[in-house]
């Protein structure tokens, strides 16, 4: 099945390059906002050919790509797919500018660091998504990579495969920019990436002023260099916030072999032999379990 759900040379390409990472023994357990985009893109690659059970999002970053259940889907995997809030479907989640109306309400986990002694011991608050989309749709939808010296810094230390010309090629895939392309941006990505349709007063002001004092005007902080003002691009398209829910999710949605439960907190994961097998989950209705044919992915 393998020509069927990665049709380019591209994926086919690699999809052999990451062999080294599907002769494993699966299946494993993983925490999605502890991999970077490569994991991830490698995680992707080797469910493809398993078949995943519960998957849920909390990463707000990158976000757009975590390990997506659309491939599996379209694969004719069967996917049950647990989200402990509620749907995401909220005017205040899908409007880009009222993202602050969602944070401290059911859709959000409200996390807060220690006191931080360089920042006068104050506690810092850490909100998560808690909804389809994760931190996606909660999030302020900046688009941003980060600087290619810190992904070289951090193969240079020993994370293979984390070099900034490794990771391109998986940013390119997921992005489907409006404006840009080029060898640093893609085009045809799920991960819609536009300009701001509205700029404030003050914002353009602010804009102009800093040039004045001679700082460069950058029109891709994720171009070849970052230094500079200007304005970020977000992850948005035609006006709406376009967050994994609203992207990954909404390609595949309906379809018989996919089931998302909302409102559905998972309590357990279900271990025999040192195998994951399955996950203990709550509902309005009460406890229930599912097992996993191939896989469990957290």
């Amino acid at each position: 099945d393998l020509p069927r759900i990665f049709e380019s040379a591209a994926e086919q390409r690699a999809l052999r390059r990451l062999a080294p990472h599907l002769v494993r023994p699966l299946p494993f357990l993983v925490p999605c906002s502890g991999f970077g985009l490569r994991s991830r893109r490698a995680l992707d690659l080797a469910a493809a050919v398993y078949e995943l059970l519960a998957w849920r999002r909390n990463a707000g970053v990158v976000p757009e790509a975590k390990l997506p259940p659309h491939r599996l889907v379209s694969a004719g995997w069967r996917v049950l797919l647990l989200e402990a809030g509620p749907s995401d479907d909220h005017l205040f989640v899908r409007m880009p500018a009222t993202f602050v109306r969602v944070i401290g309400t059911e859709r959000s986990w409200i996390y807060e660091s220690q006191e931080q002694p360089a920042a006068n011991h104050r506690r810092m608050h850490v909100p998560q998504g808690r909804t389809l989309g994760g931190g996606s749709s909660i999030n302020a939808m900046v688009y941003i990579r980060g600087q290619a010296e810190d992904y070289d810094a951090w193969a240079a230390a020993g994370c293979n495969g984390w070099a900034w010309n490794d990771v391109l090629p998986w940013f390119r895939l997921a992005e489907g920019n409006q404006r840009l392309s080029g060898d640093l941006h893609g085009t045809e990505g799920p991960l819609k990436v536009s300009d701001t349709r509205f700029r404030h007063p003050l914002s353009l002001a602010f804009v102009k002023a800093a040039q004045e004092c001679g700082l460069d005007y950058n029109h891709d902080f994720n171009g070849a260099r970052q230094q500079g003002v200007g304005f970020y691009q977000t992850t948005t398209h035609e006006g709406e916030r376009a967050s994994t829910a609203a992207t990954y999710l909404a390609a595949v949605k309906g379809r018989p072999n996919l089931k998302v439960a909302t409102g559905a907190t998972v309590h357990r994961v279900v271990i025999e032999g040192g195998r994951a097998v399955g996950v203990v989950w709550r509902d309005a209705a009460g406890l229930h379990e599912a097992r996993a044919t191939r896989e469990v992915v957290l």
